[in-house]
């Protein structure tokens, strides 16, 4: 009869030890769907954004605009496909073979504009800025990942800026030859001992009144800096 209860015991631990853990992974599951849902807004934001221009005829019968329209619909459809690729392959050795050495201020630029209109929807300011060696300047890196790394830290920086304020995307040749890509905003800003933590998967920041999911969009800045031997960090003042 004592082994009899012993087994019970045991095997009703082990059916709440197991409901537990799959209850775990049921909300790990959920957690990454919502996060994965808002890293794929973005692209989808610009595309949406650019249909209903071509809709309303904002440009008339202009063949220049409507083609670059166009263009910024199949890129940034092309860019969902992307970040999707980029997630699955978070944690794995990158390969970076087909990298070849990309004109900087160009691609900053394209990218920078096609935040101009998400910005100015949300009332905020977006600019941008060069040191004038960039200009001429080019680097090493796939263009799906230059474009992956700066569209994440421009929809972070939009993300967390309320109306009214500014968001400033901006690049710099160091002495030492390297390239330094910054963002800043006037968002409410982050505490000093969270700030290493908003690289971490799903991380929560803030106060229990005012907690936000920083979602999957910094982890791949960093999976993607990371690959090119670089370094990624930020500097923040809370309020």
């Amino acid at each position: 009869m004592g082994n009899r209860y012993n087994r019970i015991k045991l095997d009703r631990q082990r059916s709440y030890q197991e409901s537990e853990r799959l209850k775990r992974l049921d909300a790990e599951k959920t957690e990454f769907f919502m996060n994965m849902s808002h890293e794929l807004r973005t692209p989808l934001t610009i595309i949406l954004g650019m249909t209903q221009q071509l809709r309303q005829g904002k440009f008339g019968d202009s063949i220049h605009h409507n083609d670059r329209i166009l263009e910024t619909i199949e890129r940034n459809s092309m860019r969902l496909l992307k970040q999707v690729s980029h997630m699955l392959r978070l944690g794995k050795p990158r390969s970076n073979l087909h990298e070849k050495p990309l004109p900087v201020a160009t691609m900053l630029h394209m990218i920078v504009g096609e935040f101009v209109p998400i910005a100015e929807q949300r009332g905020i300011r977006l600019t941008e800025g060069f040191e004038q060696p960039v200009e001429r300047a080019t680097i090493a890196i796939t263009s799906d990942d230059l474009e992956a790394l700066v569209m994440n830290l421009l929809s972070n920086a939009l993300k967390f800026t309320p109306p009214g304020g500014n968001v400033s995307a901006h690049t710099e040749l160091q002495e030492n030859g390297d390239l330094l890509i910054s963002v800043s905003d006037t968002g409410v800003g982050i505490d000093t001992n969270e700030q290493q933590m908003v690289f971490d998967r799903y991380h929560s920041i803030g106060g229990e009144s005012d907690q936000v999911q920083t979602g999957l969009g910094l982890t791949l800045v960093k999976s993607i800096v990371e690959g090119y031997h670089g370094s990624v960090s930020v500097e923040s003042t809370k309020g």
